[in-house]
Formats: C-alpha cells, structure tokens, sequence
C-alpha cells in the first residue's frame, strides 16, 4: 500500500457554497478498501442533514435540577450541548426537565446501556405525576442477561414498578438515545455518553428539538421495541444489524 500526500492548495478545483445545497436525505452506503475481503466491509445507516444557522447553547451543569430550570424552549432545530458532573443522574433530568416545562410525553423511547434504580424511579414518577403514560425502554442484552439472574435484578424491579406501563426490549445496543415527543409539538432528542444511570465520570449530552432526527432514531429504535422485546423467546441480536437495515415491512 502506497501513501499519497498533497497539497489540497495546488488542486486546481472550483470553490462551490456549500450552503447553497439543502441536503437533506437518508443514507445507506457500503464503504471499502479495495485490499479488503468482503467481510471487512463496513455498512453504514447514516442521516444527513443541514440544519438552519440556528444559536447553539452550551453549558456546564452539576445537578440535574439546576439545569432543567436553566433549559432554554427550545425552537425547532435548535440544540443545547451540555457536560456534566459524575454524580449527575440523567434520570433525574428527564424527570425534572417534564415537571419543570409541564411537558406531557405523547411518547418517550429510551435506548440505553444500562440503568440503575434511582433512574428507574425517576422515570416511574413521571408516570404516577401524569407526565406520560407509557415508557418505552431498551438495555443491552448485556445488562439484562446479569439483571435477570434469580428474578430479584432490576429486571424484576421494572416489572414489578411498572407493570403493563413500560415496554422492556434487550438488544445488543450501546446506544444512549431518548426521545421525547410532547404533547405541545416538540420533538426532543437526548443523546450523548451518558447512560441511564449514575456515573463517576465526566459525561456528555446533547438535547435537540428536531421533528427530523427524532423519525430517524424513532425507526430503529421501534424495530428493536418490536423484534426485542423481553417477552420474546430470542434475546440476543445476533441479526440485530440485518433486522435494522433491511427495507421496512409494507404494511399496505
């Protein structure tokens, strides 16, 4: 394999705005190196999008109340990147963020590693406080193969807690996604390095009201709700990236 190194400057290559092409679209792709056999190839699902020049918020937040009453209303499109404290709870947020704004979730889909008890109850309260009625949640298989050991784990506590209120999918998923959907047309998007769970560590999130992003995260995340569920007979995904790229089923 033989290194190119040049100078971008000496290309001879016309200057185009990029902002005057509105990109907009969703994309599959299969990159490859050409050295590569065909099981290296990487398959991508990626959304593409260029948002309006809207103002970005950014701040730093150790308690989760503080920053719920410092969350701007978001505006379409608009997003606020936020780092956090170790003894963070994003639970806490979610529910803080709800009872602060009076939102009311028409739908509220969590994807996350894991998660601890305090969350649990967090997100338990927003139903009791009738901020949502129903909680769409999805764990690794990781996570769910060490909470369901004996029927005392927090698998059990989420059955017990919830009840016919809470959707459980287990995948092989390391994804930390929630979406919220309110009742008053907003579409949040949480998304970052936290999980649904307390940590020592220095996390990150970023919370966007985006109609877009929110229908490009709702898709995977249903088919993993439907074909993942805990009632199920299969847990693990061993044909979970297969189940998420192939065409939707036509329901017509």
């Amino acid at each position: 394999m033989t290194d190119i190194i040049a100078d971008l400057d000496d290309l001879d290559a016309p200057e185009f705005d990029l902002d005057a092409f509105d990109i907009d679209f969703e994309f599959e792709g299969l990159f490859q190196d050409s050295d590569l056999p065909p099981s290296s190839r990487i398959k991508t699902k990626t959304l593409l999008r260029r948002y309006p020049r809207t103002p970005m918020h950014q701040v730093r937040y150790r308690n989760a109340s503080d920053l719920a009453r410092q969350t701007p209303d978001l505006q379409p499109n608009e997003a606020m990147h936020v780092l956090v404290a170790g003894a963070f709870i994003f639970g806490d947020y979610l529910e803080a963020l709800m009872v602060e704004k009076n939102y009311y979730a028409e739908e509220l889909l969590i994807a996350t590693l894991s998660l601890g008890q305090e969350n649990a109850d967090s997100l338990h309260n927003l139903i009791t406080g009738g901020y949502c009625d129903h909680i769409s949640l999805i764990v690794s298989d990781y996570w769910y193969a060490h909470e369901v050991r004996g029927g005392k784990g927090g698998v059990a506590y989420l059955e017990k807690t919830f009840g016919d209120r809470l959707k459980l999918a287990a995948a092989g998923c390391h994804t930390k996604v929630t979406l919220i959907r309110t009742r008053c047309g907003k579409h949040l998007v949480m998304h970052g390095s936290a999980n649904l769970r307390s940590s020592q560590n220095i996390e990150q999130f970023v919370l966007e009201n985006s109609q877009e992003l929110y229908q490009f995260h709702r898709e995977w995340m249903s088919r993993i709700l439907d074909g993942y569920s805990t009632h199920r007979d299969r847990k693990r995904a061993d044909r979970l990236w297969q189940d998420l790229t192939e065409p939707a089923p036509n329901n017509a």
